[in-house]
């Protein structure tokens, strides 16, 4: 530290990673070569693809569907697909593909929210309980060994039967089953990155815990939350369609997939299409997303980051 100076970010600046590896110049070349690698993973660009066109039909869909997902046209019932609904009808004759694309709204809110709720949770405790360690690090871990000792679809389950059934429910639902295993994650990224010298040097330079953590030991911890989020958005689309489809999720007339694929179930010898295109659409969200999760582990993991 220069003498005189009675500051300590520069001298926390001076021993942390950004300052010695990191330039503008840099972020630039590491997103250039994290993206030529991304794209080299044919499997991780075309689930991106995919994922790209689901954000596109859900924040489009009053553009791109033909017709009013929840209008009821009893003229119109149970007509296959052709060429003026592609898709075909449901019972009430409305359009399948139109609530299709409605539901990819639907879907991708429950998954981005149940995600950010738990990776808000992960993030609180996780950072708090392996940075601070003791009495308060053994709380935390035993509070989520109890909820991790249910299984994730039973506390769900457990949770909405206490506030009802409702998309926001399961969002809450899902999202709070799902913060113990961010927890564990994040609980033992934090753990590594409090050994690092340059954390114990700005600890020594008097920085308070708040700017450690905050500085220095949460941009180490992202590499791992953002593909847990990843992937926590492709299994919040499973299980929120999972708990429509059993009538908990969605009320009618909301177009949501699993409501879809559980309305048509007692159709599937006269009118298969009313089950098949939203399961379709269920099968295909979550694997792209879970392969762009594959890609994103691959290419944050620093054992093959520079390959």
């Amino acid at each position: 530290m220069r003498e005189g100076v009675n500051d300590t970010s520069f001298a926390e600046d001076r021993v942390s990673p950004k300052y010695l590896a990191w330039s503008e110049d840099s972020w630039y070349a590491a997103w250039v070569t994290g993206l030529r690698k991304f794209t080299r993973n044919r499997a991780a660009a075309a689930g991106a693809v995919v994922v790209l066109a689901l954000v596109v039909l859900a924040v489009f869909a009053p553009f791109i569907a033909p017709y009013d997902p929840i209008k009821i046209s009893p003229a119109q019932t149970l007509q296959p697909p052709n060429g003026s609904h592609w898709f075909g009808t449901d019972d009430l004759g409305r359009d399948v593909l139109s609530r299709v694309i409605w539901g990819a709204r639907v879907s991708l809110r429950v998954g981005l929210g149940t995600a950010l709720i738990s990776t808000t949770i992960g993030l609180l405790f996780g950072l708090i309980g392996g940075y601070f360690g003791g009495g308060v690090g053994f709380v935390i871990l035993r509070l989520m060994d109890l909820l991790l000792a249910f299984p994730g679809i039973l506390l769900a389950l457990v949770i909405i039967a206490m506030l009802g059934p409702g998309l926001t429910n399961v969002m809450i639902a899902v999202g709070v089953s799902a913060g113990p295993t961010f927890t564990r994650v994040i609980y033992g990224a934090v753990l590594e990155a409090k050994t690092y010298d340059y954390v114990d040097a700005a600890r020594g330079m008097g920085a308070s815990s708040t700017r450690v953590l905050l500085r220095h030991v949460l941009p180490n911890v992202m590499a791992p939350t953002i593909v847990m989020f990843t992937m926590q958005v492709g299994a919040a689309i499973f299980a929120a369609s999972s708990l429509s489809f059993i009538g908990l999720g969605a009320q009618p007339p909301t177009p949501e997939w699993g409501a879809m694929v559980s309305r048509g179930r007692y159709m599937l010898r006269d009118a298969m299409w009313m089950s098949t295109f939203p399961g379709l659409a269920i099968a295909v969200s979550v694997i792209a997303v879970n392969v762009v999760g594959d890609g994103l582990r691959d290419l944050l993991d620093p054992r093959t980051r520079f390959e």
